[in-house]
């Protein structure tokens, strides 16, 4: 698949890759043997897994309320209660 999305296109002149994250990919041999993650990365990828627990607690407020919403409309309109997993 990394071939694929690294080769450049006929039609666009550019790799998948590019067009989706604007640079070049590098090739697992084009990174250094010694690659060092700094301080700025770490403090970066913490705040992220955070922000991102944050953002799974409200989406998962949001659906709970969505399904009891749907949930009781259904029972209204056609008289049976559904469950999480009901089909």
């Amino acid at each position: 698949m990394f071939g694929l999305r690294t080769k450049r296109q006929i039609t666009t002149k550019y790799s998948p890759y590019y067009l989706m994250f604007g640079r070049e990919a590098r090739y697992p041999s084009e990174v250094p043997e010694h690659y060092m993650v700094g301080a700025e990365t770490r403090r970066f990828s913490t705040h992220l897994n955070v922000d991102v627990s944050q953002d799974m607690e409200i989406a998962e407020e949001i659906d709970a309320e969505d399904w009891s919403r749907s949930s009781c409309s259904y029972m209204g309109t056609v008289g049976i209660l559904l469950t999480k997993g009901h089909r």
